[in-house]
C-alpha cells in the first residue's frame, strides 16, 4: 500500500461463535459428513457449506432471489400460520455470500395473516415482495417494495374480488412487473389472473381473468414483453396486451399431471409432469407443441426447480424419494431433454425434503434452500437447509454428491389438444393500510468447522492537507461498501473493510483513519457589482467548511439596516443601491470535516460597484 502518511498494522486472529457441534451428532447423526451451503459474489474461490435452519421453527415456502453483488435474499411464511391463519408475518433474511445473515426482517398488516408467496429483485437491488393478506374474509393481495437493507419503501394491499391463497407468482422483465394468480369465487368457476404494475410507485396499470384454471401454477413474462401461464394442466400463451396466441392442455385421460414450469429455454418453455413416484420433463414451443420429453426419474410430488447452468445445459433439484422418507437431488439436462447426470445428497434419515429453490450465477456456484416436506415432519428433524455448492465439482467439504442414476424408458404418449379460454376484464382497488416491520430471530446452525478469519488492522492520523492513497493486496480482494477504484483515496475519518471472502481462509483488512480538522476560514469580499453580468453579482460568504446558517445585515453610511438575509443581490425594495461604501455584519455557523459545528461574526466595510 502506497500512504503519504505511515500507517501501523498488526494481525489479529478471533474464531465467530463456534456452534454446538455435540448438539449436532445427537439430533443428526451422519449429518454432519453431508451437506454444504449458500452462495458466491464472484470475486473468490468459494466453498460448499451447508446450514440447518432453526429460527423460525416452522416454515415451509421458503424461496431465494440475488443481489447485484452476490448476496441472497431468502423469502419464507409461518407453517403455524397458513395452518391456523394466525399472524405470524412474511419473514425475508439477506445473507452474505459465506452465510452470514446481514438482515432479517419480518413484515406484517395489522394483525391479520399473511403468506409470502413469491420475490424479485431487480438491478439496482430493490426488492419486489408477492403475497396474500386475510381480514376476516376478505382475500387481498399484497406488495412489498423494499431496499437493500431491508426497509419497505411502498406497500400496496390490493382487493381483487375474491383472492386464493394457493396460486401466485411475481416476474420482473424489462422494467415490468407482473403478478399472477387464482380468483376463488365458491359460487363459481375458477379463474386466473394476470397483472401489470410499475415498479416505481407498484401502482396497477392493466389486468385480465381468464378461465378454466387451477388451483397450482406459474407464469412468466416471455422474451417478446407477453406472457406464458400455467395452471394445472391448462397453458396459456399471451401477447404483450394480453391478447390470447393460443392454449392447449394434455388429453384428460393422462394420467401424469403438470407439477412445474413454465422454465424458459432455447426453443421454447420446459414444464414437468408427476405421477405416483416417477416424473419427467417436456418441452413445449412458442407456437404450442410438443418439442421433446425426457426419460422418467424418480421423484416425490414436489414441483422441481430449474435455472441454466454456463455451460448452456439446466441445473434440476428436486425431492427424491427413498427408503425412508425423502432426500434433495439434482440432475444436469441437456437443452435437448436428455438427462446428462443425476445426484443424491446424503443425508440424515430423519430429514425429509419438501420443495427446493435454485439459483445459479454465471460461474456455474448453485445456491439452494430447501424446505421440509410439511405433510412428513417428524420431532427432531430440521425444518430447511442453505446449501452451496460448485455445479462441477461433486464433493465440498462437508458434503458429498453421490451419483444416483434412476431414470428409464420414457413411455407416455405425452400430447396436447387446443382449447378456448375464456377472458374478462379485471380491475384491483387499492386497499389503505401500512405495513409493519420488525426485527426477526433467524438462525441457520453451521455443520462444519468454523474458520479462523484473519483481520489485519491498519491505522493511520492524517494532518491538514494530508492524503493517504491504498491499494489493495491482491485482485481477490475487495471493498466492503462497493468501492470499485484500486488504488483509493482515504481521506475521509472513519473504518474501511476489504476482504478476499474465501469462506474457509477469510482475510480482512481494517483500515482506520482519523485526521486533524483542517482550520475553518472564512471570506467576505470587499467588492461586488450587481450589475447582471455573471461576474460578483451576489455578496455572499464563503468558507472552506460547509457553511451551515448565514445572516448578512447590511447598514448605509447613516447606520440604517437596508438588507437582512443570507446573501445580497445589491438591491435595496426592488431598486440597486447606490454606488457606495457600505458595512455588513455576517454571523454564521459552519461545520469541519470531521463534523464538528462552529459559529463567529465578522464586519467590514464593502464596496458596491455597479
Amino acid at each position: 500500500m502506497d500512504a503519504e502518511s505511515g500507517g501501523k498494522s498488526e494481525i489479529l486472529r478471533y474464531l465467530p461463535g463456534i456452534p454446538d457441534i455435540w448438539l449436532m451428532k445427537k439430533l443428526f447423526p451422519g449429518l454432519l459428513l453431508a451437506w454444504g451451503f449458500l452462495l458466491f459474489t464472484g470475486w473468490a474461490p468459494a466453498q460448499g457449506y451447508f446450514k440447518l435452519l432453526e429460527k423460525p421453527a416452522k416454515t415451509y415456502h421458503k424461496k431465494i432471489g440475488r443481489f447485484p453483488n452476490g448476496d441472497i435474499l431468502i423469502g419464507d411464511s409461518s407453517l403455524d400460520s397458513q395452518n391456523s391463519l394466525d399472524n405470524r408475518g412474511v419473514f425475508l433474511t439477506r445473507v452474505d455470500p459465506c452465510g452470514n445473515v446481514v438482515w432479517a426482517q419480518s413484515y406484517g398488516w395489522k394483525e391479520n395473516y399473511m403468506e409470502f408467496k413469491d420475490l424479485v429483485i431487480d438491478e439496482a437491488g430493490n426488492v419486489f415482495v408477492y403475497g396474500s393478506a386475510y381480514e376476516g374474509f376478505d382475500e387481498l393481495v399484497f406488495l412489498i417494495k423494499l431496499d437493500g437493507n431491508g426497509l419497505a419503501t411502498r406497500f400496496k394491499l390490493l382487493r381483487t374480488g375474491t383472492v386464493d391463497h394457493f396460486t401466485y407468482a411475481i416476474e420482473l422483465k424489462n422494467n415490468r412487473l407482473m403478478a399472477y394468480g387464482l380468483l376463488l369465487d365458491w359460487d363459481s368457476q375458477k379463474q386466473g389472473f394476470v397483472a401489470l404494475f410499475d415498479t416505481d410507485l407498484l401502482n396497477f396499470q392493466w389486468g385480465v381473468r381468464f378461465a378454466p384454471f387451477e388451483s397450482i401454477g406459474d407464469a412468466r413474462i416471455t422474451a417478446e414483453g407477453g406472457f406464458i401461464c400455467r395452471s394445472g394442466p391448462y397453458l396459456v400463451r399471451l401477447n404483450n396486451q394480453a391478447a390470447l396466441q393460443w392454449a392447449v392442455a394434455p388429453p384428460a385421460d393422462l394420467k401424469f399431471y403438470p407439477v412445474a414450469g413454465p422454465f424458459e429455454a432455447p426453443g421454447g418453455y420446459i414444464m414437468e409432469y408427476y405421477r405416483e413416484g416417477f416424473a419427467f420433463f417436456y418441452l413445449i414451443d412458442g407456437t404450442g407443441n410438443l418439442v421433446w420429453k425426457s426419460r422418467k426419474f424418480l421423484s416425490t410430488r414436489h414441483p422441481a426447480d430449474l435455472d441454466v447452468l454456463p455451460d448452456g445445459n439446466f441445473s434440476a433439484v428436486y425431492s427424491r424419494p427413498v427408503f425412508d422418507g425423502s432426500r434433495p437431488a439434482r440432475m444436469v439436462l441437456s437443452p435437448e431433454g436428455e438427462i446428462l447426470e443425476q445426484f443424491n445428497l446424503s443425508a440424515d434419515p430423519g430429514f425429509n425434503t419438501g420443495l427446493i429453490d435454485q439459483q445459479v450465477d454465471r460461474k456455474g456456484l448453485v445456491n439452494l434452500v430447501g424446505n421440509a416436506d410439511e405433510f412428513a415432519l417428524s420431532a427432531n428433524q430440521p425444518n430447511g437447509f442453505l446449501l452451496q455448492f460448485d455445479a462441477g465439482a461433486q464433493d465440498g467439504d462437508c458434503f458429498q454428491w453421490i451419483s444416483a442414476i434412476d431414470n428409464q424408458e420414457n413411455d407416455i404418449a405425452a400430447s396436447f389438444d387446443a382449447y378456448n379460454p375464456v377472458f374478462s376484464g379485471f380491475a384491483m382497488t387499492e386497499i389503505s393500510g401500512d405495513v409493519l416491520q420488525g426485527d426477526l430471530d433467524y438462525f441457520y446452525r453451521e455443520t462444519c468447522d468454523l474458520y479462523i478469519t484473519d483481520t489485519v488492522k491498519v491505522d493511520t492520523s492524517l494532518l491538514c492537507g494530508q492524503h493517504w492513497s491504498v491499494s489493495l493486496p491482491g485482485p481477490e480482494f475487495r471493498w466492503k461498501d462497493g468501492f470499485h477504484a484500486n488504488p483509493r483515496p482515504l481521506d475521509a475519518p472513519g473504518v474501511y473493510l476489504a476482504a478476499n471472502n474465501d469462506c474457509l481462509d477469510p482475510v480482512v483488512y481494517k483500515y482506520e483513519v482519523e485526521r486533524q480538522p483542517c482550520p475553518c476560514e472564512v471570506y467576505l469580499p470587499t467588492a461586488f457589482s450587481p450589475n447582471d453580468d455573471g461576474l460578483n453579482d451576489r455578496l455572499e460568504l464563503f468558507s472552506n467548511c460547509s457553511l451551515q446558517d448565514v445572516r448578512m445585515q447590511v447598514f448605509d453610511r447613516w447606520g440604517d439596516l437596508i438588507f437582512d438575509g443570507p446573501s445580497w443581490n445589491g438591491k435595496v425594495r426592488d431598486r440597486f443601491a447606490p454606488e457606495a461604501v457600505y458595512v455588513v455584519k455576517v454571523s454564521y455557523t459552519l461545520m469541519d470535516e470531521t463534523g464538528d459545528v462552529h459559529t463567529g461574526q465578522l464586519a467590514q466595510g464593502v464596496v458596491l460597484a455597479l
